[in-house]
């Protein structure tokens, strides 16, 4: 019974997160000429948070957590995010966790987000 309470408590915290993001993204003043780094750099903290969240619900608050950013010529930014842990020695896990982050939307659609996991 804990464990179906923790799960609903995981759920619930995350579905206000998104819809935290949502209303951000429409109130957001965005700068004519492009997005500016302070647009960028909240849409970096509210997904790492969104990331942290989800791993301590999976059990992997401990999780090391390692996000590049990559700006090309024509201002697209890519992301690289590295997850660590030992506990990823185990490949099922490790694809599962991949699946899983990879699920989580970053707040524009323009950007892309690999993420790997590595083995400490």
């Amino acid at each position: 019974m804990n464990r179906k309470w923790f799960r609903m408590i995981c759920s619930a915290l995350t579905i206000i997160l998104i819809a935290e993001i949502i209303i951000l993204m429409q109130g957001k003043d965005v700068k004519a000429s492009g997005y500016d780094e302070e647009y960028y750099s909240e849409l970096e903290e509210e997904y790492l948070c969104e990331v942290h969240e989800s791993l301590e619900c999976l059990g992997l608050g401990k999780t090391g957590v390692n996000l590049t950013r990559i700006i090309g010529e024509d201002e697209g930014r890519q992301y690289k995010l590295v997850l660590c842990s030992e506990r990823f020695n185990e490949k099922s896990l490790s694809d599962e966790v991949e699946s899983l982050i990879s699920d989580i939307a970053f707040g524009d659609g323009r950007c892309e987000i690999a993420v790997h996991t590595k083995a400490d």
